[in-house]
């Protein structure tokens, strides 16, 4: 609940989450984005406001201005699971510097400028890459100014088709499983050219698949769904590695097991569940 974020960044919780981005079970780095993004939306970011309605909170928020610590562990993401969360964060945490603490954003905006270069080049979602480089543009830009000392470096403005996506996200996160399919669909809707937003619904039909494992016709049904989603996304990038894993993972669950292994040998990156997968099939065949 919100009451619960306010009292953990009273609490000084948000050096604790910049930690958390770096830690390797990915279930932290989950709930510490989970809690950051949360805590965007709320007051915490008007420093006027909050030295006289919460001066509690003031010294755990400066924890968000900029450092090498907290831009090497969203470095860290790049291209895996949180990537794009993580830029959102960091987009987020450049406005909120630029206006509280441009000396700090003017100390770092060299390695900034090296974490947003790497982005463009390894984001796997192009509308990922859009952002990074929209960022980068604004971050190229910026000069010593003034007292501010920055110029004016926004969020960019995103696509309705954009905005979709992020409510998808923000309900999947709620495990909304039929909202969230609905915000992707209007995100195709929108923009069918976007591969991300094929593989975020078939993310979203895989989760909401295991509600009917009972019911074999129904789970199989939305599998064939995954996949064919999925193939859609891979038509636009057929080395888009988050269809792949997830077409391979609907059909294993379809009793595809071959077909599943030769997707799971085009990941550049294999976890331990693929592992164990593929071990298995071996044994078997």
């Amino acid at each position: 609940s919100d009451s619960h974020v306010i009292h953990f960044v009273r609490q000084g919780g948000f050096h604790s989450l910049v930690d958390l981005l770096a830690i390797k079970p990915l279930v932290f780095r989950f709930w510490a984005i989970e809690i950051i993004t949360r805590a965007m939306k709320m007051g915490f970011w008007n420093m006027e406001n909050l030295q006289k309605s919460d001066p509690r909170s003031v010294a755990s928020v400066k924890e968000m201005s900029l450092h090498k610590r907290f831009l090497r562990h969203l470095h860290l993401n790049i291209g895996g699971e949180f990537s794009g969360p993580c830029l959102q964060i960091l987009a987020f945490t450049l406005a909120f510097n630029q206006r509280y603490h441009p000396s700090a954003l003017a100390q770092n905006l060299d390695d900034v400028r090296k974490i947003l270069h790497t982005w463009t080049e390894n984001a796997e979602e192009e509308e990922e890459k859009k952002l990074a480089r929209s960022i980068l543009d604004a971050v190229r830009r910026a000069r010593a100014k003034d007292k501010d000392g920055m110029q004016r470096i926004d969020e960019p403005e995103i696509s309705e088709a954009e905005a979709q996506k992020r409510k998808g996200n923000e309900s999947f996160r709620k495990k909304d499983f039929d909202q969230a399919i609905k915000h992707y669909t209007n995100a195709i809707e929108l923009d069918g050219k976007v591969s991300g937003y094929f593989s975020n619904r078939a993310n979203a039909i895989m989760q909401k698949a295991q509600q009917f494992t009972s019911d074999k016709k129904h789970y199989k049904l939305l599998l064939h769904e995954v996949i064919i989603d999925c193939d859609r996304a891979l038509k636009q990038d057929p080395s888009y590695q988050k269809a792949i894993r997830r077409k391979g993972l609907a059909l294993y669950e379809l009793g595809q097991h071959k077909e599943a292994v030769v997707c799971f040998n085009q990941l550049k990156k294999v976890d331990s569940k693929i592992s164990k997968i593929k071990a298995s099939v071996t044994r078997k065949t």
